[in-house]
C-alpha cells in the first residue's frame, strides 16, 4: 500500500478538472427540460457513445419506479461485475431477514462469579455474534463495568470466542494483494474497530532521523519494523505501509519532509478474535484489574456466566453506515449473519449459509440465478455478477417493501459518502439516491432519481471493460443522471 503525504488534498488539475465537468453538465441542465422521451432517449445514447466507452461493455436500465415502464434500455439482461452495487442486495436481505430492529451482541462471560475479594476463578470470554461495528471505546466501557461489579484479578486467560460462525476469512476471488488493505479486511463473528488499525506516521525532529510512528489504537498485539527516514523541508512524501499475509508486523518505509503532513494509512489485523482479546486484557489492566494469563482463542462453555454484554445499534441505524461509505466489513458481516439465523445443510454463519438466505429472499422478488451471482456481500469479487434487469427489480421492490423509508435514507445522496463530491450543485442534487460501485475497470451507478415533473425513475447504469480511468466513466454516469433530473414532459 503507498500513500502520498498529497493523498488527503485533491491535487489542483483535478479540482480544476471536476470543476469544469460539473460546469458543463449544470449547462447541459440548464439548458432546458427535456421537452419529450424522444430528446431524452437521443441525450443518452449520445453519452452512450462517448470516446471514453467506446470498448467498454455498458448496461443501462431506466424504468418508472411505480409501474416498471421501461423508459430506456440496453444490454439489460446481460450480467456485468456489479462491485459495490452487490451491497443493494445484501442490505435489502438483512432488512427482510434480519429486520430493522435486529441489533448484534457481544458478551463478556466467566467461568465463575468473583469472590468477596474480586478474584475470578478461571477464564474471561468475550464473545461475539458479528457486530461489525464493536470498537475499543465499546471494550472500554465493557472493561469498566467489570471493575464496578467488583472484578480485580483474572486467575486464567482472556479467551476470544468466535465460535457463532464457522466462516472463512476472506471471501471467494477476493485479490490476495488486498488482504492488508483496511477495504479487504478478515470475516469474524469476533471483530474490533473493522479489523484494521491507523499506522501514523510524522517526520522526525531533524533530518535523516526515523519518522515517528504510532498506531490508533495503540496495541501489543502488533508489531512494528520502521524504515522510514525525516528527509529535508519540502520533500515530497513517499510512504509505504505494509504487513505481509497472516503477519502481525507492520513495516514501515519510504520518507518525509521535515516540514511535511502526517501520513495515516489504515492496515488490516490478521485473526480480529485474538486481537479482541489483546484489547480487552489492555483496558482491563489500564483500570487495574490484573490478569493472570494471557489473550488466547476458545470457546465459552455453556453454564459459563454473563457479566456484561454490548449491543449494536439496530439495523435500520447501521444501513447508512454500510450503503453511503460502502463499507466492505459490514456488508460481509450482515452476508454472514443471516446464514446464522436457521439451520441449513451449510455450515452456521457461513458465506454459503448466508448466501442460500439472501438467494431465497432475492428469488421471492422475482430475481432468479439467470439475472445475478453473487460470491460474497461485498462486491469485493470479481466473480459477481448482476444484469441492470435485477438491480432495478431490486430497486422498485424496495419502493414498495414497508422499510422504504430506512431503504431509501441509507443511500448516498450528492456530497454524502461515495458521491460526496459528485453532482453538488446540480438539479440532481436534491432528487438522487444511488449506490456506486468500482473496481479497476468496472464502474456502476444505480438508485433513484426524480425528474422535473416528479417523477420517480429507477435505474442502473454498469460499465466493464474500459480502459481508461474510472473518472471518465462516472463523469458519463453523471450526465446520464442529469439528463433523468432534468427531464419534463
Amino acid at each position: 500500500m503507498v500513500l502520498s503525504t498529497a493523498a488527503g488534498r485533491k491535487p489542483i488539475a483535478a479540482v480544476a478538472r471536476w470543476a469544469s465537468v460539473a460546469a458543463a453538465l449544470l449547462l447541459t441542465a440548464r439548458a432546458g427540460a427535456l421537452s419529450s422521451r424522444a430528446k431524452l432517449t437521443a441525450g443518452i445514447e449520445q453519452a452512450l457513445r462517448a470516446e471514453q466507452i467506446a470498448s467498454a461493455h455498458c448496461g443501462v436500465l431506466i424504468a418508472r419506479a411505480r409501474d416498471g415502464q421501461v423508459w430506456y434500455a440496453q444490454n439489460a439482461e446481460k450480467l456485468f461485475v456489479c462491485a459495490s452495487n452487490a451491497k443493494l442486495f445484501t442490505a435489502a436481505a438483512a432488512l427482510g431477514i434480519l429486520g430493522p430492529y435486529f441489533r448484534f451482541h457481544s458478551a463478556v462471560l466467566a467461568d465463575s462469579k468473583p469472590d468477596d475479594a474480586g478474584i475470578l476463578r478461571g477464564n474471561l470470554y468475550i464473545k461475539g455474534s458479528g457486530d461489525p461495528t464493536l470498537e475499543d471505546a465499546h471494550l472500554q466501557a465493557m472493561a469498566l463495568w467489570l471493575r464496578d461489579l467488583g472484578v480485580r484479578r483474572v486467575e486464567g486467560d482472556i479467551v476470544a470466542d468466535s465460535s457463532a460462525w464457522q466462516a472463512a476469512p476472506f471471501g471467494m476471488g477476493w485479490a490476495w494483494d488486498d488482504f492488508n488493505s483496511y477495504y479487504s479486511v478478515e470475516i469474524s463473528a469476533l471483530s474490533l474497530d473493522k479489523n484494521a488499525v491507523t499506522v501514523i506516521v510524522t517526520p522526525g525532529a531533524k533530518q535523516g532521523e526515523p519518522c515517528r510512528v504510532e498506531l490508533n489504537p495503540t496495541t501489543a498485539y502488533l508489531s512494528m519494523e520502521n524504515g522510514s527516514v525525516t528527509t529535508c523541508k519540502g520533500a515530497p512524501g513517499d510512504i509505504e505501509v505494509e504487513r505481509p499475509l497472516l503477519s502481525r508486523t507492520i513495516a514501515v518505509k519510504g520518507s518525509l519532509g521535515l516540514d511535511g503532513p502526517a501520513a495515516r494509512v489504515r492496515v488490516s489485523v490478521p485473526d480480529p478474535a485474538l486481537f479482541c482479546a489483546y484489547q480487552l486484557r489492555d483496558a482491563m489492566t489500564s483500570l487495574g484489574i490484573e490478569v493472570a494469563g494471557g489473550p488466547s482463542k476458545g470457546q465459552a462453555p455453556p453454564e459459563a456466566m454473563p457479566l456484561t454484554m454490548h449491543r449494536s445499534d439496530c439495523l435500520a441505524e447501521m444501513l447508512p453506515v454500510l450503503l453511503k461509505p460502502s463499507d466492505n466489513h459490514i456488508a460481509e458481516q450482515l452476508l454472514h449473519a443471516m446464514g446464522a439465523v436457521r439451520a441449513s445443510t451449510y455450515a452456521p454463519g457461513s458465506a454459503e449459509a448466508g448466501l442460500l438466505e439472501l438467494n431465497t429472499f432475492l428469488r421471492g422478488l422475482g430475481i432468479g440465478e439467470k439475472q445475478l451471482r453473487l460470491v460474497d456481500g461485498s462486491g469485493l469479487s470479481r466473480l459477481n455478477l448482476a444484469s441492470p434487469r435485477a438491480v432495478v427489480k431490486l430497486l422498485r421492490a424496495m419502493r414498495r417493501s414497508a422499510d422504504w423509508d430506512v431503504w431509501y435514507e441509507s443511500l448516498p445522496a450528492p456530497g454524502e459518502g461515495t458521491l460526496t463530491r459528485r453532482l453538488l450543485r446540480t438539479p440532481a442534487e436534491k432528487s438522487l439516491r444511488a449506490k456506486t460501485g468500482s473496481l479497476d475497470s468496472v464502474s456502476a451507478l444505480s438508485g433513484y432519481v426524480t425528474t422535473a415533473d416528479g417523477e420517480m425513475l429507477a435505474f442502473s447504469f454498469m460499465f466493464n471493460h474500459f480502459s481508461g480511468p474510472g473518472r471518465e466513466v462516472r463523469e458519463i454516469e453523471d450526465r446520464l443522471v442529469l439528463l433523468l433530473a432534468a427531464y419534463s414532459y
